[in-house]
């Protein structure tokens, strides 16, 4: 609540009261105290709806980036994450278009060095090993803190997808991205009184799982069209002018 009070011994001196706060405003005589509160209730009332609307902007809620086909029969888990971007970028992309249970074996193994997780965009300063040649790549590591987190990340999604009853067997991982979040900053105190900058990179991880589509066979109607290709056009075309 917001109320205005002007004292009687002095009118050019008013106070603007608010819940726990108080501004008390002085000048010489003549000073339009009525006008000036108006003013301050003005601008409270603008901080108030820049407030709301920095608060309900959809730019400033979490929102999944891609929306599926088929949104009741797609399990979707979402989370943000202290782990490096970098690295978690490489598990998301080696794990694009996996079976889930696939991908939580491949995760798992990775997590026991049996196998490997491929650097092909952020590679600089990767040492090369040799369980990277299935991959037909030379450079790749084993991020275990990233695997542990998109592997529990595919684990929520599993939970998700038994809630819709869906069939857990069939799911594949049909959209997973990582997305760069705000940098943490903090300070590293270094020799002669220097202070370096101490920052993390954190990310956001989406996961979207599907159901793989069944193939159905066409029925056979009879009609039945050939494609043919351009030297049979011609032959075609040629028999057809001489008959």
């Amino acid at each position: 609540m917001v109320r205005y009070a002007a004292t009687p011994a002095n009118p050019a001196k008013c106070s603007f009261e608010s819940e726990g706060s108080a501004i008390c405003l002085a000048g010489r005589s003549g000073y339009n105290c009525m006008e000036h509160s108006s003013m301050l209730l003005s601008l409270a009332a603008l901080i108030s709806v820049f407030t709301y609307v920095c608060n309900h902007s959809p730019h400033s809620q979490t929102r999944i980036l891609l929306s599926p086909t088929r949104p009741h029969d797609a399990p979707k888990s979402f989370l943000p994450s202290a782990q490096q971007f970098k690295n978690t970028r490489e598990v998301a992309a080696a794990i694009t278009g996996l079976k889930l249970s696939k991908a939580l074996t491949y995760l798992s193994d990775v997590k026991e060095h049996k196998q490997v997780i491929p650097f092909r965009r952020f590679k600089g300063g990767v040492g090369r090993t040799a369980q990277a040649k299935p991959f037909k790549v030379t450079q790749a590591r084993w991020p275990v803190k990233s695997v542990e987190f998109v592997e529990d990340l595919l684990k929520n999604a599993e939970s998700n997808a038994e809630v819709k009853g869906l069939n857990v067997e069939e799911l594949y991982i049909t959209h997973i991205v990582v997305n760069q979040a705000p940098k943490q900053r903090r300070r590293t105190y270094r020799a002669h009184g220097r202070i370096n900058p101490y920052m993390s990179s954190p990310c956001h991880i989406e996961v979207i799982l599907s159901e793989s589509d069944t193939a159905v066979k066409r029925e056979d109607d009879g009609n039945k069209v050939t494609r043919l290709n351009a030297r049979q056009l011609a032959r075609k075309a040629r028999l057809t002018r001489s008959a």
